[in-house]
């Protein structure tokens, strides 16, 4: 008989370590699942199991294990992201998040800084905003993507020319990578949302730096996006130049639609024989014709 109970005993003992494991790599009481291990058991363990991660996020970013802050009510040290108190089960608001990572911006521990930036990116709300934007294009190039998506999620028309100088930084500096694929993208499809035809000057003119094929066809694609009709010039002399750009040259004209009739047909004045062919058959699928048909009309 003393050997059931020894049995349970050590059961029950196994039981209340393993769900105290369990509960403070998830961020809840390390004592008090063990005392709810000890007398459940395997069901205990079970339990503690199924309870929720207070350390996950819903960014793609891993937590920086340096980073931690003090809790105001029992004062024993823990992971700045997490949102309640492993020891105590004090509860952060949103704000208290806020304004510990805004405090780690500027820390001198890279990993810290960069897990900051990684929670205001995952909490969101209007009031990171303007620390996004301070941040953006002054991390690795992975992390800006992040922010980008981040500002365009919250709809922050504020950021456009944070993006754009962004942007065209990652022209003119990075070297071509998959990061900066996913920087180019990130942030051509924020401008895509927040932008409007006003930045095309300042985009047309990153064409000529040394990128890759797809982060060209990225910003001619935005160029449309944003209907940037005064680029068309640029776009035709792209699409004369590079036959492998010119397809992406001429979509991104037909997604400007009729407001680019009026520049085509002056561009088609100007323009040489072969132009004039491009030109043209533009004109004749946006149905606006050339200007002599324009005046034969009238």
């Amino acid at each position: 008989m003393w050997m059931f109970w020894a049995i349970v005993a050590i059961q029950a003992v196994f039981s209340g370590i393993l769900a105290s494991i369990l509960a403070d790599r998830k961020g809840h009481s390390e004592g008090a699942w063990f005392v709810v291990g000890l007398f459940l058991g395997v069901f205990g363990l079970i339990a503690a199991a199924g309870l929720p991660d207070m350390y996950a996020r819903q960014g793609q970013y891993a937590p920086a294990s340096g980073a931690s802050r003090t809790c105001p009510d029992c004062a024993e040290p823990i992971r700045a992201e997490a949102r309640v108190c492993k020891y105590c089960g004090h509860a952060f608001s949103d704000e208290d998040l806020i304004t510990d990572a805004v405090q780690f911006l500027n820390s001198d521990d890279e990993d810290a800084r960069l897990n900051a930036i990684r929670v205001l990116c995952d909490i969101g709300g209007h009031s990171v905003i303007s620390h996004l934007i301070d941040v953006l294009g002054d991390c690795p190039p992975e992390v800006s993507a992040n922010v980008a998506s981040r500002l365009k999620s919250l709809g922050a028309s504020s950021a456009v020319p944070a993006l754009r100088d962004t942007l065209i930084s990652a022209f003119s500096e990075l070297a071509d990578t998959s990061s900066k694929a996913d920087l180019v993208a990130s942030c051509c499809d924020a401008l895509a949302e927040l932008a409007d035809a006003a930045i095309g000057a300042d985009l047309v003119q990153i064409l000529d730096l040394n990128a890759s094929l797809d982060s060209r066809v990225r910003v001619i694609g935005l160029l449309g996006s944003l209907r940037a009709t005064e680029q068309i010039p640029e776009l035709l002399q792209i699409a004369d130049s590079n036959r492998i750009l010119r397809t992406h040259a001429f979509e991104a004209i037909r997604n400007m639609g009729r407001d680019s009739v009026p520049v085509l047909q002056r561009a088609l004045g100007m323009a040489g024989r072969r132009q004039k062919r491009m030109i043209q058959g533009l004109l004749d699928e946006l149905g606006g014709g050339s200007e002599a048909d324009s005046r034969e009309s009238k």
